[in-house]
This record gives structure tokens, C-alpha cells and sequence, in this order.
């Protein structure tokens, strides 16, 4: 079994003259693989359906003649600024409505539909586009998929709507499982429901866990279209994910639905997150 020591690397935040002296380092240093492309989606779209890869046909050329491989992550997170403009329900919304302008990373619904339309247009245009060149290893499933906001917007409530129906059937049922006769909230139809939570309470935990199991779904369908994408575009091409499912403000089951998105497991290590030196484990 191979083992190979490599690094992250993120060449929009530098300049072309400093990636040959920063690809010359790595090579010095002995790495056989570096990772690739996470967090800069408008680096390759910066205008909808305007794609500019020369800029890293450059750096992958680079590493290629420096003889090392790269594992690309197809970087669909976070989403452009062009993206919220034309995709609203995609927007983070507060508990108490309030859309939050995206000021810093991971702030876009994932399930909402308008989003994913040009996530996976985007995922396929840039996996067709690398699948081929002789620098590629593996293909990454974006980048901590996981974390980020639970959005209290409309879109997700209705959606939120149709899941519950999906699952429990009939309105019986679901106010059987939430126990809604406990505090005089019986539900007469689906479209009763609502986000359980407000600026003042997370409601009753029954309806909050099924709320974030909800969240959890949406992100972990949104990885299993990913990786479709991929393996349609790249049949063969290895790929895994740096995921966080375990994320506390969203996270998704993992072992509900590993089997159906890992293809190579791997390991994330995050030593300065929490004093347990949080560790994200990726298994087969």
C-alpha cells in the first residue's frame, strides 16, 4: 500500500511567480501530492455560465512537470456572490426570518433546488475539464460538507413540509410521534408545520430532531448528486470527501448514507478546533 505525504494548496491566493517557487518547495520537500482547488468557485465562474481555467490549466501543468498528483476538489462551496444574486432560497435565514448577507463561508443552503442547478453544472464543467489531465489522482467532493447554518427560510419550510408527508404519510401519524397533544399543538395538515424554532425557543425536541434530520438529509442527497456527477463525468476517477457530519450548527448521518457517496476513505485532521482535537473519519 502506498503512502504519500503531501499538503493543501491554494494557488487563488497567490501569484503565478510565487506557484513555481512555492511547486519547487514541495518538490524539494518530497510531497507526491498536494490538494487543490476548495473554496474558489468564482475563481473558475466568475459570471454565470463564464468559465476561465486557463488560470489553473497553469497551475495543474505546474505540478504535473514537478511530478506530483493532485487530488482536485470540486469546489461548489462556497457559493459566489453571482449565485446568491440569482438564487435567493439559497439565502440563510434567522430563526426569526432575517436573511444574512453570505460575509463569510458555507452560507448557502445546499438543498435548495436553484442552487444545486448551477452547483452540478458547475461540477460537471470542471470535472470534464480535469478528468483527463495526466497531474490528476482523485477528485474531492468539495470541501467540509456538513457545516455551515440551518437557513429558517419559507423554501426550506416547505420542503420541510413535503419530507414529513413523505415520511409519516398522514398527519395522525406525525402528531403521534411529536406528541403535539402535550402542549396543545396538534397539527390538522401538513402545512401546519413549522420550523421549530424562534428567537426564543427550539420548540419541542421531538420536532427539532426531526428538523435537523431534515437538514442532514438535504446535504447528504446534495454529496450522492455530487459524486453522481463525477462518476457520469469521470467513470473510474477515484474520489472521496473531506465532510464534516459531525458539524454542531448543521452536520448530516453519516452512516445513513456513507456507502452511497465514499468511494477511497480518508482522514481530515483539525488539531486546533476543539481541546479533543476534533478528527473527521471517513469510512468505507
Amino acid at each position: 500500500m502506498a503512502l504519500y505525504v503531501g499538503t493543501n494548496y491554494h494557488p487563488h491566493d497567490w501569484t503565478p511567480e510565487r506557484w513555481k517557487k512555492d511547486i519547487a518547495l514541495m518538490k524539494e520537500a518530497g510531497f507526491q501530492v498536494v490538494r487543490l482547488g476548495h473554496l474558489c468557485w468564482d475563481s473558475y465562474e466568475p459570471q454565470d455560465g463564464v468559465y476561465n481555467f486557463q488560470w489553473f490549466d497553469e497551475v495543474m501543468d505546474g505540478f504535473y512537470e514537478a511530478g506530483i498528483k493532485v487530488f482536485l476538489d470540486v469546489s461548489v462551496r462556497p457559493a459566489p456572490v453571482w449565485v446568491h444574486k440569482l438564487c435567493p432560497g439559497c439565502d440563510i435565514f434567522t430563526p426569526g426570518g432575517n436573511r444574512q448577507a453570505a460575509v463569510t463561508r458555507y452560507m448557502e443552503d445546499v438543498d435548495d433546488p436553484d442552487y444545486q442547478f448551477y452547483a452540478l453544472r458547475f461540477a460537471r464543467e470542471m470535472v470534464s475539464h480535469y478528468k483527463d489531465h495526466p497531474a490528476m489522482m482523485a477528485f474531492g467532493l468539495c470541501n467540509e460538507q456538513g457545516a455551515g447554518f440551518i437557513s429558517y427560510s419559507d423554501a426550506a419550510c416547505k420542503r420541510f413540509q413535503v419530507w414529513l408527508k413523505e415520511k409519516y404519510k398522514d398527519i395522525d401519524s406525525l402528531n403521534k410521534a411529536w406528541n403535539t397533544q402535550r402542549w396543545s399543538r396538534r397539527l390538522n395538515c401538513f402545512e401546519d408545520v413549522v420550523l421549530p424554532c424562534n428567537e426564543t425557543s427550539k420548540g419541542a425536541p421531538e420536532a427539532y430532531l426531526e428538523m435537523r434530520r431534515f437538514f442532514g438529509d438535504g446535504v447528504l442527497k446534495f454529496m450522492i448528486k455530487l459524486k453522481d456527477v463525477v462518476e457520469q463525468e469521470a467513470p473510474g476517477m477515484m474520489h472521496s470527501s473531506n465532510h464534516v457530519s459531525e458539524g454542531d450548527t448543521l452536520g448530516f448521518d453519516y452512516l445513513k448514507g456513507c456507502r452511497e457517496f465514499v468511494d477511497y476513505p480518508g482522514v481530515g485532521f483539525y488539531p486546533d478546533l476543539d481541546p479533543g482535537m476534533k478528527i473527521h473519519l471517513y469510512m468505507h
